[in-house]
């Protein structure tokens, strides 16, 4: 399952901006901020490009006027709570993220499986396999093992739809868990 296919240009651009900080250690509390800043029909432009990728769209990407709006929510936050170049960093894709995930979880709910198992089974993979989904294109043996973890759980996967959202899902979980985990350690 791809990940959140973004302009990079734009997104090293987001980066850049809100580098500029100074070195303090992140406050998990604060990496709400940026998401505060942004306007609802900032959050609905995320959630159409999640509706997007939940429909498969080849050319998915978020649109470059949000993205300097959570680039500047960042430098808001980062001047606000002191943050560091690498917090900053993490903070863009978990704000992404945070605000797509419920769409993602929409679909698997749709497709008739609880979000909320669905991840439990994911978090309970090996660190090795959540690791891969990090990657632009899941290779199969970790898909595999997710859809044999939620088998071994009593989740039948019974579409390659389904399958395909709830491996989309699995990689915003592992994209919000990696963002926090960057975000808490600058």
């Amino acid at each position: 399952m791809p990940a959140p296919k973004i302009i990079l240009g734009t997104l090293a651009a987001l980066v850049f901006l809100a580098s500029a900080a100074p070195a303090f250690a992140a406050d998990v509390a604060g990496l709400s901020c940026p998401a505060q800043g942004l306007t609802s029909e900032m959050r609905e432009t995320l959630r159409l490009g999640a509706k997007d990728l939940v429909a498969r769209k080849k050319d998915t990407t978020i649109d470059p006027s949000v993205l300097d709006a959570i680039s500047h929510s960042i430098r808001q936050c980062r001047e606000k709570l002191g943050w560091s170049k690498a917090a900053s960093e993490a903070a863009v894709w978990y704000t992404i993220m945070s605000v797509m995930l419920p769409v993602l979880e929409d679909a698997v709910r749709a497709d008739g499986y609880a979000p909320d198992a669905v991840e439990r089974v994911f978090r309970a993979l090996p660190a090795s396999v959540i690791a891969q989904f990090l990657a632009n294109s899941v290779p199969q043996d970790a898909s595999l093992a997710l859809m044999a973890a939620l088998e071994k759980a009593r989740i039948q996967i019974t579409s390659h739809e389904a399958a395909f959202h709830v491996g989309t899902l699995a990689g915003a979980i592992a994209y919000l868990d990696q963002s926090k985990a960057d975000f808490l350690s600058a």
